[in-house]
C-alpha cells in the first residue's frame, strides 16, 4: 500500500515538474531588475520570448524574435525542452506500465536525465546571462530562473522516490 502511494506521488511529481518547467520557459522572468532615474523606478524583466519594461505602472513589452535570441538562450531553451521530454518519458512509463518494476527503473533514469538537462540549462543561463547582460548579483535572476531550479530538484526527488519503490536494488542486495 505504501509503495503504491509513493509511486503515485512520484508520478504526480513528474506532472508538477513538467508544469514548472513549461512555466519556467514560458514566463518572461528569467531576469528581473529595477533601476532608479529621474523619471522614477524602472523595472525590466526578460524571458525567452519577451522583454518588458515597467515605468510608473505602465508596461511596454516587445517580442524577442528568434534571430534576436542569443546563443546561450537558445541552448537553455533546448536543454529545458530535453528535460521536459525526459520527465514526460518518466510519466508515460508510469501510466502505460503501472506497477512494473522496469517502468519504475526507466522512470528513475528518465528523472535523473531530466534533472541533468535542467542543471545544464540553469548553468548555461546563470553563467552566460551574468556576462551578456552585465549582471553582478544573483538577485537579478527572476522567478522563471527559480522555477527551472525547482524543476531540477523535483526531478531528482522523483528519481529518488522511483528508486526507493524498486523491489530489487542490486547494491543493497549484494551487500557491496
Amino acid at each position: 500500500m505504501a509503495k503504491e502511494i509513493l509511486i503515485g506521488a512520484a508520478a504526480a511529481g513528474s506532472v508538477i515538474t513538467l508544469i514548472l518547467a513549461i512555466s519556467a520557459v514560458g514566463v518572461p522572468r528569467w531576469i528581473d531588475y529595477s533601476t532608479t532615474s529621474l523619471l522614477g523606478t524602472m523595472r525590466t524583466y526578460r524571458g525567452f520570448w519577451q522583454k518588458c519594461v515597467e515605468l510608473n505602472n505602465n508596461v511596454a513589452c516587445t517580442e524577442i524574435q528568434h534571430t534576436d535570441k542569443k546563443d546561450f538562450e537558445v541552448a537553455t531553451i533546448v536543454m529545458m525542452a530535453f528535460g521536459m521530454i525526459a520527465i514526460l518519458v518518466a510519466f508515460i512509463n508510469m501510466i502505460v506500465y503501472p506497477g512494473k518494476e522496469n517502468a519504475r527503473r526507466r522512470a528513475a533514469v528518465a528523472s535523473v536525465v531530466a534533472g541533468a538537462f535542467f542543471l545544464i540549462a540553469v548553468s548555461i543561463y546563470g553563467g552566460m546571462a551574468k556576462k551578456e547582460f552585465g549582471l553582478v548579483v544573483a538577485e537579478y535572476y527572476g522567478a522563471s530562473f527559480a522555477l527551472a531550479i525547482v524543476s531540477l530538484f523535483f526531478s531528482l526527488i522523483n528519481a529518488i522516490i522511483f528508486t526507493v519503490t524498486l523491489d530489487y536494488i542490486p547494491w543493497i542486495k549484494d551487500g557491496s
